[in-house]
């Protein structure tokens, strides 16, 4: 199959991966995905859901956002800890661009024949705290989740020790930060308890499950970049 040479040059050091057309194609959809699933996210945490059958409390996106960890991890194993930490911090300005651009959409003037101003407006109003916690949060998990990630593959060279380790330092680290930074002060302290516990619970399971599948990932780049 075809080969595609891919340059990165976010570093001081000049990257150069050799890789398939369809693994490129797959590196594609892995950062569009990341990219995706953060934003996506944010809006689906506007909404505090009941989890069935354990009956406890937490914001909707947690359906999605326990997988861009693993997804960062298979990033981090392609591109290495630089690249990857490029995309974390990327990802997070696309998100303030969100935020700019709500803003601007929420103040423009409606039409005489749009009657939803009112709803809309209270509908995305409460992005703005729920967002800023999500972008503190995000980003340093992440960032962190690349530390840990990178630091503990350098030490035992596998990257499934690499994956439980940083994700679940990562998790506990993105459930407590953005629960208290979007709710404090709104919800009562029983409750902030039982998101953070559920959410970080959460994420750590999907990591679990999910590692055996991060290990079978190539690793494209030097190990003295991961």
């Amino acid at each position: 199959s075809r080969v595609v040479y891919c340059f990165f040059d976010v570093s001081k050091k000049r990257m150069k991966l050799k890789i398939k057309d369809k693994e490129f194609k797959v590196l594609i959809f892995v950062i569009a995905s990341y990219v995706a699933i953060q934003i996506f996210s944010d809006f689906l945490g506007l909404k505090i859901i009941n989890i069935p059958v354990i009956n406890l409390s937490a914001t909707a996106g947690i359906i999605l956002y326990p997988l861009t960890f693993t997804i960062r991890d298979i990033a981090h194993k392609i591109l290495g800890k630089t690249n990857v930490s490029y995309l974390v911090v990327s990802t997070v300005v696309l998100n303030i661009l969100m935020i700019a651009l709500l803003y601007v959409v929420i103040n423009l003037p409606p039409s005489n024949h749009w009657e939803l101003q009112e709803s809309f407006r209270a509908v995305f109003l409460p992005v703005w705290r729920i967002t800023l916690a999500s972008l503190i949060a995000e980003l340093f998990s992440q960032l962190v989740d690349t530390f840990l990630f990178s630091y503990i593959f350098q030490k035992t060279k596998s990257s499934s020790y690499a994956v439980l380790g940083s994700n679940i330092v990562g998790s506990i680290c993105d459930s407590g930060l953005f629960v208290i930074v979007a709710f404090i002060g709104s919800l009562n302290y029983g409750i902030l308890v039982e998101m953070i516990v559920v959410q970080t619970i959460i994420k750590i399971f999907v990591s679990l499950v999910l590692a055996p599948f991060v290990g079978k990932v190539p690793i494209l780049v030097e190990e003295d970049q991961i």
